[in-house]
């Protein structure tokens, strides 16, 4: 293993206690981060509500020392201090929370309220249908609403005794708690009452019935639902006019007291933060690189952002230099005899050397696709963010050129010779720090599959195919000098004297071409003689591995050209991220890959 990426997908949940972070994405990978050494304590993957997680995963939190982690026969407790195993609970609960302070979890069901410490004892039991409660878990008693005493009292449970104690009654349905269970709040129809955890009522609003209503402290709020999507912050007790108002909003999450509020339109890059420890209610703008997905936070104003392709970002340092907790995805792999390279969601190429895997330094560049040469002294990055092309000089990472923006782009072997496609098919080869173009023209390929431009090694020869079907075709250039066209779709050149050629039939389905059955390959000189054919399967993508034998990264595997046997395989899964970027390379005597949350380098 050579990097641990943390998360890789959209991060959906986030807790967090001050010191130590629990992050989830859409894969159900959960960690537990050191948040200020942005260090992975623990991961594993969370186990589905339903067989096809189409329901989700299981809940997880984290409070205090302990974090749990629901599973398909009840909750795992672990200390949050190292991600240590402390107790694995089996029960049938319809809801569970942990104490606010994390020394305890409660939970319920049809039949009753059930508490444990976190060493997996279960200290109080309380029978009766708390399985619609909704609780607040202080150090020495839980507090229970819409529990079993009835929907119009809050009952309050002593620990370890199970002792209950009623609330007066009070006005209204109990519908949920405040944030910080200061208050709690009941309803009917469209009118809402607000009480003190005590039970005493400290205001009343009417609402219209697409309201929502929330609580932290000594504010509420509403809002309501639709195009408008009118934000409302009132002080408790003074509902006749909003502390703070906004519309179109999206609340993103309640963190500590900080209120997070996005615009209604998806593609907006705004977020306000409201923070309600004040007098009065007060918004701060922020303008992102990205849309958030979640958020966590604490009651001294630390604050984290989850969002795409498993990036957590550390909310204060927003306005200036951003700082990841972890990698995010890895998005491309590059590799040569000495050493190899991986593009992360979080901006930065990481670089190592093939020799013992040692960190060879990053550059800082969101890539989506990354090149080499043979020798490792050449590497092209092409930008996430606009499409243009920087060429490193290694190991130094020196920027030695700069190309404008393009579709895709291949580098030889040599890394003397760099081919490129524009955004209208356009094709150009040319020296890669610049010069005089070599060849230059439209590409046959694009009308149903990507097109394709592929250099010998040593970058002499250039091969341009057609789109892959029965009727493709390929013309082999010299030097930029038209040699010959031949028959099939030109795959890739095996040196720079052999050029490996798909073969397509008409038909229904088969692999490539979509309704063009693969029906074989050959070998072909570079002046377009046949050498012979290759019992190996379809390659569309495929780097040279010996005279006999070639790296497919679409399969993880070295296939033999001579019998078409896998000469090479991993027994670890692999991940792809990118229709034709695959995140794996060859790199001197190692396969690079990655392997769902893990970057791999394994002997070949």
């Amino acid at each position: 293993m050579i990097l641990e990426l943390g998360n890789t997908t959209i991060v959906s949940d986030l807790r967090f206690n001050g010191t130590r972070l629990l992050s989830r994405d859409l894969n159900g990978d959960w960690v537990l981060w050191d948040y200020a050494a942005a260090k992975i304590l623990a991961h594993d993957r969370s186990q589905c509500v339903y067989p096809t997680c189409a329901e989700g995963f299981q809940p997880l939190d984290l409070a205090g020392t302990t974090f749990a982690i629901g599973t398909s026969t009840g909750i795992d407790l672990y200390s949050a201090t190292d991600g240590s195993v402390l107790a694995r609970i089996t029960a049938n609960l319809s809801w569970w929370k942990l104490a606010a302070d994390g020394s305890y979890l409660a939970g319920g069901n049809n039949s009753g309220l059930y508490v444990w410490d976190t060493t997996g004892k279960q200290i109080t039991v309380k029978s009766g249908d708390y399985h619609q409660a909704t609780v607040i878990g202080l150090p020495n008693e839980v507090r229970v609403g819409g529990g079993a005493a009835g929907a119009n009292v809050v009952e309050s449970v002593a620990l370890p005794s199970g002792t209950s104690t009623l609330s007066p009654q009070f006005q209204g349905i109990f519908k949920s708690w405040f944030a910080d269970g200061s208050h709690f709040l009941t309803s009917i129809g469209t009118t809402w009452w607000a009480y003190t955890s005590a039970g005493v009522q400290t205001d009343v609003i009417m609402v219209t019935s697409d309201t929502q209503i929330h609580g932290q402290g000594s504010y509420f709020w509403t809002v309501g639902t639709g195009n408008a999507a009118l934000l409302n912050v009132y002080a408790v007790g003074a509902s006749a006019s909003p502390a703070y108002s906004t519309n179109n909003t999206t609340i993103l999450g309640l963190q500590g007291t900080q209120l997070f509020v996005l615009p209604q339109d998806s593609t907006s890059l705004a977020m306000q933060v409201i923070d309600l420890s004040g007098n009065a209610p007060v918004a701060t703008g922020y303008t992102l690189a990205a849309r958030p997905r979640s958020v966590a936070g604490n009651t001294g104003g630390q604050w984290a952002l989850g969002g795409d392709h498993g990036l957590i970002l550390d909310g204060t340092t927003i306005a200036g230099t951003p700082r990841y907790l972890g990698p995010g995805e890895a998005r491309t792999v590059a590799g040569s005899s000495n050493r190899f390279a991986v593009a992360t969601a979080a901006g930065k190429i990481m670089v190592y050397n093939t020799l013992d895997n040692s960190s060879g330094g990053s550059i800082n560049l969101l890539a989506s696709k990354l090149a080499m040469s043979a020798d490792g002294s050449v590497m092209v990055a092409q930008s996430t963010t606009d499409g243009t092309l920087s060429v490193y000089a290694m190991p130094a990472g020196t920027l030695t050129h700069t190309w404008p923006a393009v579709k895709d782009f291949t580098l030889s072997a040599s890394g003397t010779v760099l081919a490129t496609i524009d955004n209208t098919n356009g094709g150009m080869v040319a020296p890669t720090n610049g010069g005089a173009a070599i060849w230059s023209g439209p590409t046959p390929g694009g009308a149903s599959f990507q097109p394709e431009l592929w250099l010998s090694p040593d970058g002499t020869q250039l091969a341009v195919p057609s789109d892959p079907n029965s009727n493709a075709f390929t013309s082999i250039y010299n030097n930029g000098v038209f040699t010959t066209t031949i028959q099939g779709w030109g795959a890739g050149w095996l040196d720079n004297g052999r050029l490996l050629v798909n073969h397509y039939i008409a038909g229904n389905g088969g692999a490539g071409g979509g309704s063009f059955p693969f029906s074989g390959a050959t070998i072909v000189s570079q002046t377009g003689t046949q050498l012979g054919t290759s019992p190996v399967t379809e390659l569309r993508l495929f780097t040279p591995a010996s005279a006999d034998t070639v790296y497919a990264p679409a399969v993880n595997k070295i296939l033999s050209l001579t019998d078409g046997t896998t000469v090479w395989s991993s027994p670890n899964p692999f991940s792809i991220t990118y229709y034709y970027v695959y995140p794996d390379a060859l790199a001197g005597p190692e396969v690079v890959f990655v392997s769902g949350t893990l970057v791999r380098a394994e002997a070949r």
